[in-house]
């Protein structure tokens, strides 16, 4: 049963239903609560909605039910980038290479947020 509404809201989330996605990944967590896609695909809806705080406890909770999956690092670390924290980001970006060393977007936003990072710092240091 969890598998079809899964299915169901990563649909409606493609198609930018943000917050219908929102409560059918919370009936596919009633029916499975360790259901690691769920929470991860439930924090890319509520990223998109702006609600970063709810998004980056969703990416949490996928995070400890399965701390393995470079993805869930790579959805917090974007959120964490958006909410100004850039050494929280940089750290969930190292940890998505770390349990995936293939994974290029990670390297690229990791690379992109240094040189974010070095030119903040330059403007800091020319004002």
């Amino acid at each position: 049963m969890a598998e079809a509404y899964i299915n169901k809201g990563m649909a409606l989330k493609a198609l930018g239903q943000y917050q219908k996605a929102i409560e059918t990944f919370d009936t596919t967590i009633r029916y499975k609560p360790d259901f690691s896609e769920a929470y991860y695909a439930k924090g890319i809806s509520l990223y998109e909605l702006g609600q970063y705080q709810e998004a980056i406890k969703n990416y949490d909770t996928a995070i400890q039910y399965n701390p393995n999956d470079a993805d869930y690092y790579i959805g917090k670390g974007i959120v964490l980038k958006e909410l100004g924290q850039h050494q929280e980001a940089m750290e969930s970006y190292n940890l998505a290479i770390k349990y995936d060393s293939d994974n290029v977007y990670a390297y690229q936003l990791a690379n992109e947020l240094t040189k974010k990072i070095k030119k903040s710092n330059l403007r800091i240091i020319t004002d």
